[in-house]
């Protein structure tokens, strides 16, 4: 059998002395949070596989609510029953946001545990620096390396097209 390798001890020495979570809490809590207070938004940049991705933190609820209202606005028929197919992601959300409301201050201490972030009006950086244009995105709390408040360019209102 081989010898272990230094990479190897590394990695070991890491396991046993360090408890690094798989996604960041804090950005996990910010998301919590933005998930609770539902039309609250916040601008946000995130690095995700290598890519910049940055525009308008939102709530789960809100972005099925804009990504189902964006399929049933197409003209395409066959596009525009996809959104019948979010309803449940959609009702989620809605449902999770009417077991926290017992009160008005609960509603606002109540956090759920999410996995996902979602934004609107997210513009993907490519290393080369083009930005592809805004759109509705989703991820996947662990896959997301680094963030900062703030976002690049101009982020329309919610309203505006």
């Amino acid at each position: 059998m081989d010898a272990p390798s230094e990479t190897d001890a590394v990695d070991d020495y890491r396991d046993e002395n360090f408890d690094i979570p798989q996604q960041d809490p804090a950005l996990e809590v910010l998301v919590e949070v933005i998930n609770a207070l539902r039309e609250t938004e916040i601008g946000i940049t995130l690095h995700a596989s290598g890519l910049i991705v940055s525009g308008m933190l939102i709530s789960g609820r809100r972005y099925f609510e804009l990504l189902i209202e964006s399929l049933e606005s197409s003209s395409s028929e066959g596009v525009a029953t996809f959104g019948q197919l979010f309803n449940p992601f959609r009702d989620r959300y809605i449902e999770d946001a009417l077991a926290g409301e017992s009160t008005e201050e609960e509603a606002h201490t109540t956090l759920r545990p999410v996995g996902f972030i979602h934004m609107r009006d997210a513009q993907t950086f490519s290393p080369t620096g083009h930005a592809l244009p805004g759109t509705l995105w989703r991820a996947r709390l662990t896959e997301i390396t680094g963030w900062s408040i703030g976002s690049y360019g101009r982020i329309p209102s919610n309203g505006e097209q």
